[in-house]
């Protein structure tokens, strides 16, 4: 009896245990895929000398809360003039539940998460300097996205200041 007792008081104790660390993984996750999107962006725009975006979709979107990455198309009927970009694994990325866009931060732009956002990727190798925070309920993930290189990077926490140029000649 004693022995059930104690098992019993170690499985109250595991299950949210796990149910924190399950949580921190889908946030971690979604920012390794927000970072691998956006360097996917910037590589097929250098590489194909066509400009990207990374679009960040809010919930009630078509297609969010998300994000996913689209490519300059000639076809006068693609919204804008992007096309979503279907290569490969490369599939719009639905946020788990419980994780959220917390702030997006993109340059020349209020950082203030309003609707859909859009990072562009130019073929000369340049971006928005952006700052994209994912969040879940108890830690967050900043993706950055510097300007002069197009270079990206994900940070633990919450970083609200944009990427300049200068720091990124400087890496």
């Amino acid at each position: 009896m004693v022995v059930l007792l104690v098992v019993a008081v170690l499985a109250g104790l595991t299950v949210p245990n796990l149910a924190t660390r399950r949580a921190r993984a889908e946030l971690r996750d979604t920012a390794d895929r927000l970072q691998t999107m956006a360097r996917f962006a910037h590589q097929r725009a250098v590489s194909r000398g066509v400009d990207h975006r990374l679009v960040l979709l809010p919930p009630g979107t078509d297609g969010g809360p998300g994000f996913r990455v689209e490519v300059v198309v000639d076809d006068e009927s693609a919204a804008e003039g992007y096309g979503v970009v279907r290569s490969g694994n490369l599939k719009p990325a639905l946020l788990p539940e419980g994780v959220l866009l917390l702030d997006v931060a993109i340059a020349n732009e209020t950082p203030v998460f309003d609707g859909r956002r859009m990072i562009r990727f130019l073929a000369t190798g340049q971006a928005d300097a952006a700052a994209v925070v994912v969040a879940g309920e108890a830690d967050a993930f900043t993706v950055l996205v510097w300007p002069n290189s197009g270079r990206v990077e994900r940070v633990r926490g919450v970083v609200l200041q944009l990427p300049n140029g200068r720091e990124d000649l400087d890496a």
